[in-house]
């Protein structure tokens, strides 16, 4: 399972008193689903849906944790990490610049 996966799957689960939160994570979601889609559909139109997924995984890079979960990237894109903790983070675009680690309000460190 991917981050992104992992991620999305706890948010489906996710309940709260929060109504608000409970809102804001169903429009998330549902904006995610949508994106989904239509990322599914703008493959479709292309050879790369029928590659074997063998030929797919070439477009994409790993990146081990030191717990040994992995996780795919695409090529240039960067990951950075907390040095105090386990915390990643993905840019979304080449040259975004990465946030601080929401739990110790240090600067993220690119990982090798």
């Amino acid at each position: 399972m991917t981050i992104t996966e992992e991620i999305l799957a706890k948010a489906r689960n996710y309940r709260t008193d929060n109504e608000e939160l409970e809102q804001q994570l169903e429009q998330k979601l549902e904006q995610a689903d949508a994106l989904a889609a239509d990322i599914s559909d703008l493959l479709e139109d292309t050879d790369f849906m029928n590659q074997p997924e063998s030929e797919q995984a070439g477009a994409t890079r790993s990146y081990h944790q030191p717990l040994g979960r992995m996780i795919q990237v695409p090529s240039g894109i960067k990951i950075y990490k907390c040095p105090e903790c386990d915390y990643i983070w993905l840019q979304n675009r080449i040259g975004e610049t990465p946030p601080e680690c929401p739990e110790h309000n240090i600067t993220l460190q690119l990982t090798d």
